[in-house]
């Protein structure tokens, strides 16, 4: 399992968002004045948890299988 964590200077510098109409659910990370962006579409979310505590940080799981998939589907077929 791949794990990835990114912790935010600042609220705004860290940004989930869930997009129902295009299906997806898109991270906007803001890094030394320039943001970047992780899109991941519906399908392949396998599962979502949200730990919320009062006066600490929120944390947003997600549990992502057929991204990896692709990745290696794709390298075997070049």
């Amino acid at each position: 399992m791949l794990r990835m964590q990114i912790e935010a200077k600042y609220p705004a510098d860290l940004v989930a968002k869930f997009y129902y109409a295009k299906r997806k659910l898109v991270w906007e990370i803001l890094r030394d004045g320039l943001k970047e962006k992780i899109e991941i579409q519906w399908q392949s979310i396998s599962a979502i948890r949200a730990i919320l505590e009062d006066n600490l940080p929120g944390i947003l799981e997600i549990e992502v299988l057929l991204f990896f998939n692709a990745i290696i589907n794709n390298l075997f077929t070049l």
